[in-house]
């Protein structure tokens, strides 16, 4: 993955967190962790999708982990910086780690299905 990619991956990151948490705070329904999950997910699948688009074979484990790291510090910086502005979260020194690591391997996860997803349309 190069820079360009991890950022645009981080990006969506950040703006699929920001927008799960402004509707879960502003309709006052679920779990703040929700984004988090949420976040990951679209994170890991954008760049699972811009992996595809450059490399077709597999993603090797240290590509996965990468990713998993960068969206991983992303995650610790928006749920730390969200609680401070909201004060939303009961425990935030127990979501947070958690999200964290959730997030890490959510690309070891949603890698191998984005690529099979994408393989038929190359």
């Amino acid at each position: 993955m190069n820079s360009n990619e991890l950022l645009v991956a981080a990006a969506v990151h950040l703006v699929v967190f920001l927008l799960a948490a402004a509707v879960i705070h502003g309709f006052g329904v679920g779990e703040p962790s929700i984004a988090l999950v949420v976040a990951a997910v679209a994170g890991s699948q954008a760049a699972g999708y811009q992996y595809h688009r450059r490399e077709p074979d597999p993603a090797s484990w240290g590509v996965k982990a990468y990713v998993g790291g960068v969206l991983a510090v992303a995650a610790i910086a928006e749920g730390t910086a969200s609680h401070a502005a909201l004060g939303w979260m009961d425990l935030p020194e127990v979501v947070v780690p958690i999200g964290a690591l959730g997030t890490f391997v959510f690309p070891f996860a949603l890698f191998g299905s984005m690529q099979k997803a994408f393989a038929g349309k190359q």
